[in-house]
């Protein structure tokens, strides 16, 4: 008999603090290990961050499928990175209890993080560097693409892990994302205040030893 144990992450939007929440998580854990001789954990969990990249790396390794779709990316040996979690604000990210926005409040924050990349770029000194752009939107990926001569984007359709049959290739997406992100030099997640603080690109950064930021505009 299989049971799971799931660790969820609430201190971003909630009273409590991270080391709170990790030592929530940790007695949970011990709770959960008592008795067991094997068990599957589906977690967001900020327990032991030091310890992230080397027990990542110990436990996982790409499958070769994705091995390949990160080798055919063909990304220059050096990059940093910026990221932006809309969900389904732009409204093509199905997420449940996230609605789309207006269509001009669309164009205005689409508008408005376009505006902050090329802010970022310009003052970070990176007007002819690589940069890998990440995103949950499509939508925005592409209005960006246009206007942002010296960005990298990863083509294909992503999807939330709580929608299902969406096919491997929508899901691959998610771990192609995470290794890109994690061998960047540094990333760099951009938020406003309505859209979410993302723990993507900060694990990723975790998983590569990189430097990570939080630009909230």
């Amino acid at each position: 008999m299989t049971k799971r144990l799931e660790l969820y992450s609430y201190f971003k939007s909630s009273d409590i603090t991270e080391e709170e929440e990790s030592f929530n998580q940790y007695r949970i854990l011990q709770r959960g290990l008592i008795g067991k001789q094997q068990i599957h954990v589906y977690g967001n969990s900020h327990i032991m961050k030091e310890r992230w990249a080397d027990t990542f790396k110990f436990l996982f390794r790409p499958s070769p499928a994705l091995q390949a779709a990160l080798d055919n990316l063909s990304l220059p040996s050096s990059y940093t990175a910026i990221t932006l979690r809309f969900q389904n604000l732009l409204g093509d990210f199905e997420e449940r209890y996230f609605n789309p926005t207006s269509e001009s409040r669309k164009e205005y924050l689409i508008q408005k993080c376009i505006d902050k990349i090329k802010t970022l770029i310009s003052e970070s000194g990176l007007d002819n560097s690589p940069v890998l752009l990440t995103s949950d939107s499509r939508r925005f990926l592409y209005e960006a693409k246009k206007h942002i001569h010296n960005i990298i984007t990863i083509p294909g359709e992503m999807a939330h892990f709580s929608q299902s049959g969406k096919g491997l290739d929508v899901y691959m997406k998610s771990f192609i994302d995470l290794f890109a992100l994690a061998k960047a030099e540094k990333i760099t997640l951009l938020r406003t205040e309505d859209m979410y603080n993302s723990g993507f690109p900060e694990f990723a950064a975790l998983i590569g030893k990189k430097d990570f930021s939080i630009i909230e505009f």
